[in-house]
């Protein structure tokens, strides 16, 4: 299928900045990173060269794959029709959702229609402190950044432009170290040792992470290799990516 913007017919209705965001809150949780690098990318569609158009392309046409939530049954993940789905919603609410939107989404499985129109997605132009903005906050919402998607993140971080404001690198020294529990990939770093200890131990304890994933490490930084800082959640949270002769393993 193509999805050229030349070719798009001058009426199709782009989607809303909340629209968008709604995608954000209803596709399955470890595919948002995804649908994010996609979105942030949609301004570029012009420019790539006809090759990475046609990757673009598809992923957006796997786009629909990333919004089936299989149903957990008794700790397992089984795949559903849109007739067992259809079932399974109108019998259990879905957390978070208000009433309008779930009864939308019944709608929309019952009438078989695609979660995303794909014309409409590259016709939708966003500004970009509203994706400066939609990044940031889908970060600091998602409570774990999987290191198998960490190039995904890469992505997303160099597709923005993230203001001084929004970098709030104001507290922090020109140098300093950083301190992090996990594979050396990772771009979630902290201020706090003793935080940083916390998240070894419990990566440890509650989540069993084998060793080979779970290092307590270290880094000195100078504040320039900042992506952004912030505290919203009490973690002291540095996000960088990592300059790996660096890093140092307690």
């Amino acid at each position: 299928m193509e999805h050229k913007k030349d070719n798009l017919n001058m009426t199709i209705k782009p989607y809303t900045e909340d629209e968008i965001k709604k995608f954000l809150r209803t596709i399955f949780k470890p595919n948002v990173p995804n649908l994010l690098k996609l979105i942030v990318q949609i301004s570029d569609y012009e420019d790539m060269n006809s090759d990475d158009q046609l990757s673009f392309d598809h992923e957006l046409d796997s786009l629909e794959e990333m919004f089936q939530e299989p149903a957990v049954i008794l700790g397992h993940m089984i795949p559903e029709t849109n007739e067992q789905k259809i079932a399974r919603y109108k019998e259990y609410e879905v957390v978070g959702w208000g009433s309008e939107e779930f009864q939308a989404e019944i709608e929309r499985l019952e009438k078989g229609e695609s979660v995303i129109d794909l014309d409409r997605i590259l016709a939708t132009k966003l500004s970009d402190k509203f994706l400066t903005s939609l990044v940031l906050d889908v970060w600091s919402s998602v409570e774990f950044h999987y290191d198998l998607i960490d190039d995904l993140w890469k992505t997303i971080f160099l597709s923005i432009r993230i203001t001084e404001e929004d970098r709030n690198l104001t507290e922090l020294p020109d140098n300093f170290d950083v301190y992090r529990a996990g594979t050396k990939e990772g771009l979630s770093w902290t201020i706090d040792i003793e935080k940083g200890k916390w998240f070894h131990v419990r990566n440890k304890e509650v989540f069993e992470v084998e060793d080979k994933h779970n290092y307590f490490l270290k880094m000195n930084v100078n504040k320039d290799e900042v992506i952004f800082y912030t505290n919203g959640r009490g973690e002291k949270e540095v996000v960088l990516i990592p300059n790996q002769e660096k890093i140092i393993v307690l």
